[in-house]
């Protein structure tokens, strides 16, 4: 890995932040990097930068038809990121070529998710 390769992403933190990210459906994107740290934190690992892990996100979860979308609100004007489903021809997608499986997200993940933020001093 050259100097000017980042580092790799964590795939811990992918998962808790993808587990966060599907339940509140759309975050503010100041809040979201606050809960990023946290979960960085929390999983002892060094922060990451939100555009790289949303961009690592994106490129996995395509493959079952949905995606992180940054956008502007339009009532506050602010940047907010919000899960969508991308795919046009069926929400049923082949879940095999997506590196989450459901059982994870639901409850590994979901689990871990709570304990951070019972750990947490930043309410989620």
């Amino acid at each position: 890995m050259s100097q000017l390769d980042p580092l790799p992403i964590n795939p811990s933190v992918t998962r808790v932040l993808l587990t966060y990210i599907r339940a509140a459906k759309y975050v503010d994107q100041s809040e979201l990097e606050q809960k990023l740290c946290v979960i960085c934190d929390e999983l002892g690992v060094p922060p990451a930068s939100l555009d790289e892990v949303v961009h690592h996100l994106n490129h996995t979860i395509s493959f079952s038809g949905f995606k992180i979308d940054r956008c502007l609100d339009e009532v506050s004007n602010t940047l907010v990121y919000a899960f969508v489903n991308s795919s046009s021809i069926s929400t049923q997608v082949d879940k095999t070529l997506s590196r989450f499986k459901l059982g994870e997200l639901t409850s590994h993940q979901a689990s871990r998710f709570q304990d951070i933020q019972r750990a947490s001093r930043v309410d989620f």
